[in-house]
């Protein structure tokens, strides 16, 4: 097994759950764990350990890794999921010392603190939607259809940029999103809603690639929907990097600092703010569960919350249900993107 059995080990690991992760999972993976192996080496090396073979290693070897981990001044939820990471590794190998210290003392081993980042205000995406009607010619255009979508529709950045021309039907106001997240392994492809105030956003786009498709001379029906026609883009797909130099447009121009990402949690927050159900909105982002929706995207606003508390103390005895599971703020699922 040569010197270091570490990475030997590792390597045999990773080549076997390949077929488990997407290819950026799967490098995220091998990143964490090789810098483990790293840290591991250099504690053995310091005599801190007595073994970093991952097969043989015990209980005081995984709290001396923690202990070093804590003085790095990791944060709690990166060596959260580290520890997980080595954890799964350790029981591949036959090593389940991770889990046995987590059964005789649960505290032992950092767990993950949720952050549910925050969302745009409603007076900063409409700032955002109003700067991008005034950005001119095509690219103005590409900016201001992509902002829209990415409010009105909830998208993830990729689902926007990856999109086929086909995909989009005019007909329903529907978006077949191709590209979800996950695709490599379990992910599903879902249809998004296009509500009306996202229309007159699309329909302009359109116009304006049909003009620039033929002063270009190329064909209308390329496939990517939304094209980047600058030298290096030649048609084909904008890259990540050509998002983020269109939303560092839009930031000058609107004064607001954002990330695309931003806008998908802004979405379902600003949803949840006009009173459409959490089920609702997490089935229009593509969420397995409300769980996900909640824990990490957005939730009932404390203003919200209270309103519904004061409605409640407020209404009279006689129209109080206590036992109705029904929720009347609820007029039209109009808006809504996203039924699969």
């Amino acid at each position: 097994m040569g010197c270091w059995p570490y990475l030997t080990l590792l390597a045999q690991y990773v080549n076997e759950v390949s077929g488990f992760y997407s290819t950026t999972s799967l490098s995220e993976m091998h990143r964490k764990l090789r810098w483990i192996g790293m840290e591991l080496r250099r504690l053995k090396r310091e005599e801190r350990i007595g073994t970093d073979n991952p097969a043989k290693m015990g209980k005081l070897d995984i709290m001396e890794l923690l202990k070093s981990m804590k003085e790095r001044d990791l944060s709690v939820n990166t060596v959260s999921k580290q520890i997980t990471q080595l954890k799964y590794f350790l029981e591949w190998c036959g090593n389940p010392v991770i889990g046995n210290i987590q059964k005789l003392r649960s505290q032992a081993i950092p767990k993950q603190r949720v952050r549910r980042l925050s969302s745009l205000s409603s007076s900063e995406a409409e700032r955002i939607l109003e700067a991008v009607d005034k950005l001119p010619g095509w690219r103005g255009r590409v900016a201001g259809f992509l902002m829209a979508t990415y409010i009105y529709c909830g998208l993830r950045m990729s689902e926007l940029r990856l999109a086929h021309i086909d995909d989009l039907d005019l007909d329903t106001w529907t978006l077949l999103i191709r590209h979800p997240k996950g695709e490599d392994t379990w992910g599903e492809k879902r249809t998004v809603y296009i509500p009306e105030p996202c229309r007159a956003y699309v329909i302009r786009y359109l116009e304006a690639r049909g003009l620039e498709m033929s002063k270009r001379n190329i064909e209308e029906n390329l496939e990517p929907l939304v094209p980047s026609l600058s030298p290096r883009g030649r048609g084909g797909y904008y890259t990540p990097n050509g998002i983020e130099e269109i939303k560092c447009w839009v930031e000058r121009e609107s004064g607001v600092k954002f990330q695309v990402r931003t806008l998908r949690r802004t979405y379902g927050q600003l949803l949840l703010d006009r009173g459409v159900s959490i089920d609702a909105v997490s089935k229009s982002m593509g969420h397995s569960s409300t769980k996900t929706t909640e824990t990490y995207y957005c939730r009932k606003s404390d203003a919200a919350v209270r309103e519904e508390i004061d409605r409640a103390w407020n209404m009279p005895d006689s129209t109080r249900k206590f036992d109705s599971a029904k929720n009347t703020l609820i007029e039209s699922e109009k808006y809504l993107s996203g039924y699969a």
